[in-house]
């Protein structure tokens, strides 16, 4: 089996299972004042953070299977991984530490785009 093949099976793996747990979590949040943030976004950012993920792999086989079940968690994602800071130039958010999240948020961007998943202003 190779690499991209074991990829999209983890990926659909993940879709599964989260369609599953899906009721019992709709039924927490009911109660709760919690942003709307996904179940997978903490820790997909800090996996990527460590290191953990190879951040082509996540644009090319997990990020279009989470975007695809509910495209609004791409916005909120984005939001939670601090697109607008990121991109904001008038402050010093694009130092070399931040590498890892830009290069998430630019797999992020990307898996949207080819699902065609646009991004709004918060204007």
């Amino acid at each position: 089996m190779s690499r991209a093949d074991f990829g999209s099976i983890i990926g659909q793996l993940v879709s599964i299972l989260l369609d599953r747990a899906h009721g019992s979590i709709a039924k927490q949040a009911e109660n709760s004042t919690v942003a709307d943030l996904p179940i997978w976004a903490t820790p997909l950012e800090l996996a990527t953070r460590d290191r953990s993920v190879d951040v082509a792999a996540l644009r090319s086989h997990l990020l279009p299977t989470l975007f695809k079940r509910n495209a609004t968690d791409f916005s909120y994602f984005l939001e939670n991984i601090g697109l607008h800071e990121l991109l904001d130039l008038s402050t010093d958010s694009m130092r070399h530490d931040n590498n890892v999240q830009m290069n998430l948020l630019c797999a992020v961007l990307q898996a949207g785009k080819n699902l065609d998943i646009g991004v709004r202003d918060r204007k």
